[in-house]
């Protein structure tokens, strides 16, 4: 299966590089949408041999996390159901780390098992984590006040 996901991955360009993780049997990383600096790691889960799991990471900026600061504890649980509620509008998978309300990262997740693998359900499963992530990433800019059409000052972006 990897092979495989390779092959399509270089014949449309977005293959970046491979990498090492402990609790998979393989790692890569594509770049997505093509020509873009922005990466989808691809894995096949060292506990699920039959699975590929597509994931992007949304990592917060200590100084974007100055506003949840400033939010009452309600204001913040009522924010972050929100954001899960819009998270969930989407066909994807999602996890977020947000210690006293503080959101710190968002990971966006799409699983395709080996039975169902096509070149079509890869590019169709990467574009749905970079749209999740995307929206959640435009959800957060709009609701912290970032403006529209500007560079992103919030520090809410991809790494």
């Amino acid at each position: 299966m990897r092979k495989r996901i390779e092959g399509w991955l270089r014949e449309e360009g977005q293959f970046a590089r491979y990498l090492k993780d402990e609790n998979a049997n393989w790692v890569i990383l594509a770049n997505h949408p093509r020509n873009q600096p922005t990466t989808i790691t691809v894995f096949n889960p060292l506990a699920s041999p039959g699975r590929v799991v597509l994931q992007m990471v949304l990592n917060i900026a200590e100084d974007a996390q100055q506003p949840f600061r400033k939010m009452s504890q309600r204001d913040r649980e009522a924010f972050l159901l929100d954001l899960r509620m819009e998270a969930n509008r989407r066909p994807t998978e999602f996890g977020m780390v947000h210690p006293d309300g503080i959101l710190q990262r968002i990971t966006v997740s799409y699983e395709i098992f080996e039975d169902e693998m096509t070149k079509g359900k890869l590019f169709l499963g990467m574009r749905e984590v970079y749209k999740s992530l995307l929206q959640m990433q435009w959800f957060l800019q709009t609701r912290l006040g970032v403006a529209r059409g500007k560079e992103d000052e919030s520090g809410i972006g991809f790494r």
